[in-house]
């Protein structure tokens, strides 16, 4: 129980994402009120949210304006900073059904190798380069 909450806790030190702009970067908020040492809870940090999205119209599909960080920041909750999503799509199907990633009773699941980004299915595209005069190959999802 105690690493579950030392998880959260740590989740939250690092600021609370959200937004879902197409680069993968949310935006993250540090609390500053954090009763007894704690921060306030995420209910907290989204009702502030909702607020601030109200009084500013900023789409929350995007990056925060600047008027949204002053709003947050009158409700106590100072940005920081930009970073990536740890929320990315998954690698496409495989055309193989019985080889690599597909949807399976509503969940995610692999068969074969999908960590091996050669493998057939992993969702990886996989080509040769030549880098600094070296031949390579590189694998990219």
């Amino acid at each position: 129980m105690k690493c579950v909450i030392a998880i959260i806790a740590g989740l939250v030190l690092s600021g609370v994402p959200h937004g879902a702009a197409a680069d993968n970067l949310v935006d993250n908020y540090y609390d500053l009120v954090r009763p007894n040492g704690q921060p306030r809870s995420d209910a907290v940090f989204q009702a502030d949210l909702n607020y601030c999205y109200g009084q500013t119209g900023a789409d929350r599909n995007a990056h925060d304006t600047p008027a949204l960080k002053q709003c947050m920041l009158g409700r106590q909750w100072q940005w920081t900073d930009l970073s990536p999503s740890a929320w990315d799509p998954p690698p496409p199907d495989s055309p193989n059904p019985n080889i690599g990633w597909h949807w399976e009773n509503g969940m995610r699941v692999c068969h074969g190798d999908c960590k091996d980004p050669e493998a057939p299915g992993s969702g990886y595209r996989c080509s040769n380069v030549t880098v600094l005069g070296m031949p390579m190959r590189e694998c990219v999802n």
